[in-house]
């Protein structure tokens, strides 16, 4: 779960698309991309939702290739 969210949240996606995809506040991305805040401390529901989106996205790239 970790490293897809990682992934996610590293990746060229702007904050706003995940947190709009996500259904999470835009702060809460822009505070963990820029460290202000932990994967560590990140709510569960918040990580589920994250990761839920990490996992739709790669759903959607492998059926484009």
């Amino acid at each position: 779960m970790r490293e897809q969210i990682e992934k996610l949240l590293n990746s060229e996606i702007s904050t706003s698309a995940i947190a709009k995809g996500a259904g999470v506040p835009w702060s809460t991305i822009s505070d963990v991309r820029k460290g202000k805040s932990s994967m560590d401390k990140m709510a569960l529901l918040t990580a589920e939702k994250l990761y839920n989106l990490a996992e739709e996205l790669e759903k959607k790239n492998n059926k484009d290739i």
